[in-house]
């Protein structure tokens, strides 16, 4: 097929399901105003369907699996007067509005785990090398290596699963990672294996299988690479914490440990018998370990470094705990430290109505992973994560796509892998729920409302919650109302009596809620604001191949967007997410990608019209200037071939073409050679708008 080249569709958009809201940097931490009256009561709460809702039964007993690994989900569902209804846990509503109520007063990140890392996939032209971890005494030492090729595509050398480990099999003896061996060779190729006895020059490493894989290795060991113990005990770590990431499902979705990525299970082994082969690279004084040549990079930073001291989840202290805590921890509570107890409790939201649930089962299009390694969307600014002043780019929110209301192209496909799964989705329908409150200031209750209900206690309001599975496919779009709100009274005899009002007031704002945040908030969760436009992952653009032409899976597959964005091959600035704000008025583009015939030298496309016209720009010369190629707009490139480029007709290219000014050629058949033939019909521009003589 050739090699191939990607290009940036700037006639086609799309807005990444996601976006980040800016916190400020100083959280407030203190007592609120003792003097205030405290209340205690309960609202009445009905959340309203917008898109369709998936809560899922994630009890592996209910889960039915075909066989390939594709799951099917039942909706949640609990008795209700001795009826199997469809419900929300409360928890789940919980999380939802304790994170909205963070965001918008400003407070901690209380759901940060501690001394969580980032990873980063290591790009290819940063390809680390091969070494050896061995355990000498009490420590740790990390010693160069040379790679020698074990080739696994036939005989005498087979891969075979044991007990979830990926091994190698020669001559009826099973090899496991890291073991010692002796090999003979031929330059550097190994052609027999054998166990090892004394010697411990040569250790097997086994890594994890991808389309095409043709070899393993064996490192041969060299000499120690210097590195201080502290720093080399916590790039260790750093390893560790990749590959417990590597072995969990949800983030490693070729997980198999029969017949696929076990989730480099062996790597355990190797640890206890103290000799574990790796790949290193050296980096900013820092030792990164990396169970791959092109695996993940750990970041020394964690994100608690990187959130600052301020945003950090509170601690309660021992004693005057609420001078500890942020708004929202003396709200809903914290657990760290000495802990303090919650002010308000959730119930389920049981689905009300007395119609029948209208549920229908539908298989969604493949879910992404967090891609928190590409710096553009997830690092303030872009910056690498081990920068000083990096951040992280905020708290992450998905945008609304009303589309998804009536249209379940949005969110379906028809193809079943162990990639994607088939819900229950719920179309229509609403859901009661409580909110009880135990002594809280009037402030607070006033915030705890605002945020409920988004500054809009209307059914019809444009101000919406995301909630459920899909919600990047546009699923879980609702509406939460406050229907009534009451309170409890007690006089001095501690008689107390229940007064509810369903007439509940929003405030637009009180003293905690932050302003900016509360602006990015009511942007974001605009149901209407994106309505009309294509919200969906980033993705390589397949339509303008020609009809027939066969697509290297890898080459069009999501990832390869991601590669062209970061601008590490084409040398640009890297396509950044943009601010809130104005997302609507900046969205992204797709990348199309193109193949560069290696006979002919000329970018495949579609098959042309003879005589027709076709819109393009000059993006490229070859040396001598004889040749000039347009980048058409539908798809390929256009080569115009000059017999005498200083002829008095055209003058020198570069003057009358130049790059990236449109012209238009028209396509006028093959040539003896049976290359496409092109001719200009436009007048060429110059940079200055005018016009160039032919």
């Amino acid at each position: 097929m050739g090699k191939k080249t990607y290009k940036l569709l700037r006639d086609k958009s799309f807005i990444n399901p996601y976006n980040f809201v800016r916190p400020d940097t100083v959280v407030h931490r203190g007592k609120l105003n003792e003097s205030r009256e405290l209340v205690t009561g309960k609202l009445h709460c009905m959340i309203y369907l917008k898109t369709p809702l998936a809560i899922l039964d994630t009890d592996e007993e209910n889960i039915v699996r075909d066989g390939n690994g594709h799951g099917s989900y039942k909706f949640l569902r609990t008795n209700k007067e001795g009826k199997e209804v469809p419900y929300i846990p409360g928890s789940s509503i919980r999380g939802c509005i304790r994170s909205m109520y963070e965001t918008v007063t400003n407070s901690c990140f209380s759901t940060l785990p501690d001394n969580a890392y980032l990873t980063n996939r290591v790009a290819t032209n940063k390809a680390y090398e091969p070494a050896i971890l061995i355990r000498e005494g009490e420590r740790w030492k990390l010693y160069k290596a040379e790679r020698l090729y074990v080739k696994i595509t036939g005989n005498p050398f087979q891969i075979v699963y044991e007990k979830g480990k990926r091994k190698i099999r020669s001559n009826n003896i099973i090899y496991s990672f890291g073991d010692y061996v002796k090999v003979t060779q031929e330059k550097n190729n190994v052609k027999s294996l054998s166990p090892s006895v004394d010697s411990r020059e040569y250790v097997l490493y086994i890594g994890e299988p991808f389309d095409g894989k043709k070899n393993e290795s064996v490192f041969k060991k060299g000499e120690e690479i210097p590195v201080d113990e502290t720093l080399l005990d916590m790039a260790k770590k750093r390893l560790e914490y990749s590959i417990e990431m590597y072995g969990r499902k949800t983030i490693n979705k070729q997980l198999d440990p029969h017949k696929n990525h076990t989730g480099y299970a062996s790597y355990s082994d190797a640890e206890k018998n103290g000799v574990i082969p790796v790949w290193y690279k050296s980096e900013k004084g820092q030792i990164m370990l990396s169970m791959a040549a092109i695996g993940r990079k750990v970041y020394k930073n964690t994100v608690n470094d990187l959130v600052g001291r301020e945003l950090v989840a509170c601690q309660a202290g021992k004693e005057n705990r609420e001078e500890s805590l942020c708004h929202a921890c003396q709200l809903f509570g914290i657990v760290r430290g000495s802990g303090f107890g919650s002010h308000v409790r959730f119930t389920d939201a049981i689905f009300s109505g007395t119609e029948e649930e209208k549920i229908e089962k539908v298989t969604l299009k493949e879910l992404g992973t967090p891609r928190t390694g590409f710096l553009p969307f997830y690092s303030l600014n872009g910056m690498d994560y081990d920068c000083n002043g990096a951040n992280i780019n905020g708290r992450k929110f998905y945008w609304h796509n009303p589309e998804a209301t009536d249209d379940p192209r949005i969110y379906s496909t028809c193809e079943k892998t162990e990639r994607n799964s088939t819900v229950e989705l719920l179309k229509e329908g609403m859901f009661e729920f409580d909110v009880y409150f135990d002594d809280i200031s009037q402030e607070q209750l006033e915030t705890l409302k605002w945020t409920i209900s988004l500054g809009d206690n209307r059914k019809e309001s444009r101000y919406c919650y995301k909630m459920g599975h899909g919600k990047p496919l546009g699923l879980g779009s609702v509406k939460i109302c406050i229907l009534k709100e009451c309170f409890r009274k007690t006089d001095r005899d501690f008689n107390y009596a229940v007064q509810c009002r369903s007439d509940v007031t929003v405030p637009e704002s009180t003293d905690i809620l932050n302003d900016s945040a509360r602006r990015q908030i009511l942007i974001i969760s605009d149901f209407e604001l994106l309505r009309g436009m294509d919200i969906c992952y980033p993705y390589i653009d397949t339509k303008s191949l020609p009809q027939g032409m066969k697509q290297r899976q890898n080459d069009v597959a999501s990832h390869q967007w991601y590669s062209e964005a970061k601008g590490k091959r084409s040398g640009d600035k890297p396509i950044m997410l943009a601010d809130i704000n104005s997302t609507k008025d900046k969205p992204l583009h797709p990348f199309t990608i193109l193949y560069l015939d290696d006979k002919q030298g000329v970018i495949r496309s579609k098959n042309y019209e003879i005589n027709k016209n076709y819109e393009g720009e000059v993006y490229a010369y070859n040396d001598k200037k004889t040749v000039a190629k347009i980048r058409l707009k539908e798809g390929g490139v256009a080569s115009l071939f000059f017999k005498d480029v200083k002829g008095a007709v055209y003058g020198a290219i570069d003057q009358v073409l130049p790059k990236g000014i449109p012209v238009i050629v028209k396509y006028d058949g093959k040539d003896g050679e049976n290359r496409d033939k092109w001719k200009p019909q436009s007048e060429a521009i110059d940079e200055k708008g005018h016009s160039i003589e032919k």
